[in-house]
């Protein structure tokens, strides 16, 4: 009588724990919230090896830069009297043959530029210190070496100290050994960004010759009453401003955004070379 009666209280109790309706929809839950996190995950990936690329491409673009001008500040060195256009030139519109040498229809530029100019060569003379008494003193009659830097596609490339008698007269005919200081895939390494670019322009991806000018300078931003020729170089940046310009075609609006590169800038002085 007694388990007659533990049993029947037993069936009037209210059953508690997981029915499997339940476990279902919290096993749901579960997977839904677990696809959310590995997509977020995914996505803070992808943004994080888009800088580290991004921000790579600068360091190398910010130490070219800094090698150009490092490069620049040694036109006419130990050159008495060296001028623009004797000693030293700037073309435009060149290119590197497979011989390695310049190739340009134009006549070297004059120390003014109206706008900055995309596929140019920078050519100039210098000498090496010669050793007198002991100490190394600029001195007549050392041999003189030419160099230059030329922008073409959107890299830079160094082209390598060589003898030479004359840069005016020589440089078409001097075959260049060449180092790639930024490099020509500039635009391909800064278009893998985000998905919301792939219908977007990046412009301006080119390194630029900005301004060519006589100025009283001295390097590293030192003032000084001795004249000069500053150079300033423009190189791009993984930054980007973009303008947005709105667009209707038969009752839809689409927007289109071109992004356009904040460039990274830098302005050397030439000392050793005289305007005149």
């Amino acid at each position: 009588m007694t388990n007659r009666k533990s049993i029947y209280s037993l069936s009037r109790q209210k059953i508690k724990g997981l029915s499997l309706i339940s476990l279902m929809i919290s096993t749901l839950i579960s997977t839904l919230c677990l696809l959310a996190a590995l997509t977020a995950y995914k996505n803070l990936a992808q943004v994080s090896i888009t800088a580290l690329e991004t921000s790579n491409q600068d360091s190398e673009n910010a130490l070219g830069l800094l090698k150009a001008q490092i490069e620049l500040q040694s036109a006419g060195f130990c050159i008495a009297d060296a001028k623009y256009k004797t000693n030293m030139l700037i073309l435009n519109e060149v290119s590197l043959s497979t011989e390695r040498k310049i190739t340009t229809n134009k006549a070297p530029l004059n120390l003014s530029i109206e706008e900055p100019i995309k596929q140019f060569a920078i050519l100039w003379e210098k000498r090496s210190l010669a050793n007198s008494g002991g100490s190394e003193i600029c001195k007549d009659g050392t041999s003189t070496t030419c160099t230059g830097l030329i922008a073409i596609n959107n890299g830079l490339t160094l082209l390598k100290e060589m003898a030479c008698q004359s840069i005016a007269t020589d440089y078409k005919t001097l075959v260049w050994d060449t180092e790639q200081i930024i490099t020509e895939e500039l635009d391909s390494n800064y278009q893998k960004t985000s998905e919301a670019r792939k219908n977007t322009t990046r412009i301006n991806e080119f390194i630029f010759l900005k301004e060519v000018k006589p100025a009283n300078c001295w390097p590293f931003g030192k003032s000084s009453t001795q004249q000069g020729i500053k150079i300033t170089l423009t190189a791009p940046s993984s930054l980007d401003a973009y303008e947005e310009e709105e667009e209707e075609e038969e009752e839809e609006e689409e927007e289109e955004k071109t992004y356009t590169p904040i460039n990274v800038e830098f302005s050397t002085c030439l000392p050793n070379i005289k305007s005149t």
